[in-house]
């Protein structure tokens, strides 16, 4: 299963839509099938994804992405996809023919439309055969006497006249009679019964697990803390005493109140007393906390911004009286409205409503931008909504810091577009400046690009993406012609040099000017760049076969020549590579060392590599194995920014590590200081990076000189993995002595799934090497056993890779003396490490068990391997660096540290 990191992720706007994707996540599963046979009946094959349904069309339809029962898909060659892809990431990927692209977990993975199950709705119609029993009558049914029930008492209880409206009263009477006053069950438990009832609820077995299905989620769910255990049991105590009915009486005579105040049109009255639906639940079956009294009414009624929520105890209504409720307030919302009171109707529409989105834009439309932005933030609505809230309310400082918190520019910047494209220009400008602050220059060019009167900014930014070199500069040539930076004399001669390299490191080079290409307009000048790019694509032709051959077609437009056209061979089709085929192999021997060790390496977004070494610093080499910068700053662990153009250096120093924050473009350093971790993210996305720390993880603002927090959560994580502009945050903890696995994600970093991994659920055997991928999946290894195969003893390395809360297991065969001392990976590849008699062996192997690629060191050597992308870089104590391509299993660049 290939994968990639897309640079977008949905579609936006009108699209030619040939299928929807309906995810589980965000429908129920009766809603997912609903709408699963809807389109099924429209004339759609149905496919099963895991959990999820995949639709296809039987025509394409023209359809606003945000009006629809899913995600769509649209039509890539004889494929489909659910992610807008370039040429360039079309061409990493490798689509083919029946093949579908859906973005899971901050990355597009390809899949093949034959390895899912079609679906028939049909069955879901069957009834299935009907089993006529034999019944016997049990006699006849024993006449029950049911005790007259007295409408004056009632009234009396509710302080209710008599003779009022004969039709609404009456209902609206039952409903607070059934649902408030029906009494508990008979109760035929003695004291000690009870006693030991109560203390059982408190404080419950350890071990003890829930009834029902649910496995470790509902295991996790059924440990409450000693509050709501203690509620719980006070509200079963309630239920098995009188004063449930006293309890019942206080709440319909409080309800009863607030009505009669909604029907004499006292609004003040009664919106002072009016409880928020959030409150006031409908009956349903199972166990909840009930509320045991009446709240007290509010001293204004104003928006409270700094309320927080919980999961409090609520009053349960029956469903007419509860949508009777949500009547009232919705016509006192309208009446305030046409009354000009408006901060009083927002405060209908986000206190007693719930409604907070809306009651943001309510307030917009009048004028109160302060108080809808202050709302927008302290009600945690969408991060791009409450950038917009604080731009159009002028205060760009609360704007940009929520930007930096959330990472949302992005979105900020469309929600503006719309009906204020001033301010979407500004917010734009600064969020380039706060770019090229933090070093990202190539990104803060393309922020800026769309801006024509304020390109002159980026001049400067260009000439240092020139000067560093790689693919940002090959991608920026373009872009400095048109800024004047440089003459089309002088572009052509560079792009030419560039073309006509040969071979693995200069591939991406050539990959990014040749995407910039393709995206400016057609004339004389371009044509003469598209041919040596062109011929340029023909060498490449075997590392991305499927971008050849698109990318072909359009370079042929762009030199619009028919005697070329005519001329031109056919790109040949790409070699698959045989099952079964022998791995292949690089040896190093002991003598076959650098100057000095590497304890960790990184490969930057520019093709270069950092070497991180220890106490005597950091050096940067480019893809020839050419030292090209050295920094004194301590170095023992490296944390690349995503796009390479910072780094976070760590050096330990007893209980505390000793931080640095470096750019790499200016080539400074400069120190954060020192800070106690318990583990950290390997990479940030430029301002945020998150870290363990004890007792929870927090997102430190990398922008600050000082250690300042943008978010935090209770946990305390062994290990931290981040991917995608959004972040999706995976942790590996302890939760009360078993191992736990938590995934946050966009937007705003929700909990999305939890997962306990007892020590039973593993196996038998302790859990040794744990690693977690950035794409949201945790791989435990946790035994290795040996066996025998045709050609003798043998030892199979077992493990299991968790997806959420789907679990699977994958065997890797290894040699019979082989010991496991190393495991990472990503989402298609399992890196592991082995100690053997002679060597220390690095082997790759695809998730499905094949082996792919062995790096064979000898003697005993202690090394690091981490994956950039679709390259495994591997460095070790001997001052050795390999840099391998995943993709082509070709070595692109191998090379020893130098003094």
């Amino acid at each position: 299963m290939r994968s990639i990191v897309p640079d977008q992720f949905v579609h936006r706007g009108t699209v030619v839509i040939e299928g929807w994707w309906l995810h589980h996540q965000h429908l129920s599963p009766t809603e997912l099938e609903r709408r699963a046979f809807g389109l099924a009946a429209q004339g759609a094959r149905l496919f099963r994804m895991e959990q999820d349904f995949i639709a296809l069309l039987p025509r394409p339809e023209v359809n606003d992405t945000r009006h629809g029962p899913g995600s769509p898909l649209v039509r890539i060659g004889d494929g489909y996809s659910a992610v807008p892809l370039s040429s360039e990431e079309l061409g990493r990927l490798h689509v083919g023919p029946r093949t579908l692209v859906v973005g899971r977990s901050g990355r597009a993975e390809l899949l093949r439309l034959d390895d899912l199950s079609p679906v028939d709705p049909k069955e879901w119609l069957e009834p299935g055969p009907l089993v006529f029993e034999d019944l016997q009558p049990l006699g006849d049914p024993p006449v029950v006497a049911l005790a007259p029930v007295s409408v004056t008492e009632v009234r009396q209880v509710l302080g209710l006249a008599p003779g009022g409206p004969a039709g609404e009263r009456r209902r609206l009477l039952a409903a607070l009679k059934t649902d408030l006053e029906v009494g508990p069950p008979p109760n035929t438990l003695t004291f000690w019964e009870k006693l030991r009832t109560y203390w059982q609820a408190l404080f419950p077995a350890r071990g003890a697990q829930p009834a029902g299905p649910g496995g470790a989620m509902a295991k996790h769910e059924a440990r409450l803390t000693f509050k709501q255990r203690l509620r719980q049991a006070l509200t079963s105590l309630a239920l098995r005493s009188r004063l449930f009915r006293l309890f019942g009486r206080r709440q319909a005579q409080y309800l009863a109140d607030m009505l009669s105040a909604f029907e004499r049109g006292d609004l003040d009255a009664a919106l002072k007393t009016a409880l928020p639906l959030a409150d006031l639940k409908r009956r349903a079956p199972g166990p909840r906390s009930l509320a045991l009294g009446v709240p007290q009414p509010r001293g204004r009624l104003g928006i409270e911004l700094d309320r927080r929520g919980g999961g409090g105890s609520s009053m349960v209504l029956a469903d007419e009286l509860y949508a009777e409720l949500e009547l009232q307030y919705r016509r006192a919302f309208e009446r305030l409205d046409r009354e000009g009171r408006h901060e009083e109707a927002a405060f209908v529409l986000t206190e007693l409503l719930q409604q907070h989105e809306e009651a943001v834009d309510y307030l917009e439309r009048h004028g109160r931008l302060l108080l809808s932005a202050e709302l927008a933030e302290a009600r945690e609505l969408p991060p791009g909504l409450v950038i917009r809230q604080w731009a159009l309310a002028g205060d760009w400082e609360r704007a940009l810091g929520a930007a930096v918190k959330s990472g949302a520019f992005a979105d900020g910047i469309l929600r503006l577009e719309r009906a204020h494209p001033e301010l979407a220009k500004e917010l734009r400008e600064r969020w380039a400046l706060i770019l090229a602050d933090a070093g990202e220059l190539p990104l803060a060019i393309d922020v800026l690009w769309p801006l024509p009167d304020r390109r002159h900014l980026a001049k400067e930014w260009v000439n240092v993406v020139l000067e560093a070199g790689g693919p940002p500069a090959a991608r920026m040539l373009l872009r400095a012609f048109e800024l004047d930076v440089i003459d089309f004399g002088n572009l052509r001669d560079r792009a030419v040099a560039l073309l006509e390299e040969v071979g693995a490191p200069g591939f991406e080079s050539r990959m990014a000017f040749t995407h910039a290409l393709l995206s400016m307009r057609p004339n004389s000048e371009i044509a003469t760049l598209a041919r040596p790019a062109l011929r340029s694509l023909y060498r490449d032709q075997d590392r991305a076969p499927e971008r050849a051959r698109k990318e072909k077609q359009r370079l042929e437009r762009l030199i619009d020549d028919p005697v070329l056209r005519a001329d031109l061979p056919p790109l040949p089709a790409p070699k698959p590579r045989l099952a079964g085929a022998e791995p292949r192999t690089l040896r190093f021997s002991s003598h076959h060392r650098g100057a000095m060790p590497i304890l960790d390496v990184a490969r930057l977004s520019d093709g270069r590599m950092m070497l991180a070494l220890g106490e005597a610093g950091s050096s940067v080499y480019d893809r020839h194995g050419r030292l090209k910068q050295r920094y004194d700053e301590p170095a023992h662990h490296l944390v690349p920014s995503d796009r390479g153009a910072r780094v976070i250096t760590l050096a330990p120093r007893d209980a505390v590590f000793r931080l640095a924050r470096m750019d790499l473009v200016r080539q400074r350093v400069t120190p954060w200081g020192n800070l106690a971790l318990t583990s950290f993210a390997h990479n940030f996305d430029g301002w945020r990076w998150f870290v363990g720390r004890p007792g929870k993880t927090v997102a430190l603002d990398v922008m600050k000189s000082g250690f300042e927090t943008l978010w935090s959560v209770d946990v305390e994580p062994r290990l931290i993995t981040r991917t995608g502009e959004e972040n999706n945050l995976n942790l590996m903890g302890r939760e009360r002595g078993d191992l736990a696995y938590f995934h946050y994600g966009p937007p705003g970093l929700q909990l999305r799934s939890r997962q306990l991994l007892s020590a039973d659920e593993l196996g038998p055997e302790t859990v040794r090497l744990v690693f977690l991928e950035a794409g949201g999946r945790c791989r435990i290894s946790h035994r290795q056993q040996r066996g025998e195969d045709e050609r003798g003893d043998a030892t199979t390395f077992i493990g299991e890779w968790v997806v959420h809360l789907d679990t699977r297991r994958f065997d890797l065969p290894l040699p019979p003396s082989a010991r496991v001392i190393g495991l990472t990976g990503d989402l298609d590849h399992v890196v592991v490490v082995t100690a053997e008699p002679f060597d220390t062996v690095v082997r790759l192997y695809s998730v499905e068990g094949q082996a792919l690629w062995s790096l064979h060191l000898e003697g005993e050597v202690r090394l690091t391997a981490r994956f950039f992308d679709h390259y495994l870089v591997i460095g070790d104590d001997h001052g050795r660096v390999v840099l391998l391509d995943t993709t082509s299993l070709e070595v692109v660049s191998s090379f020893l540290a130098q003094v």
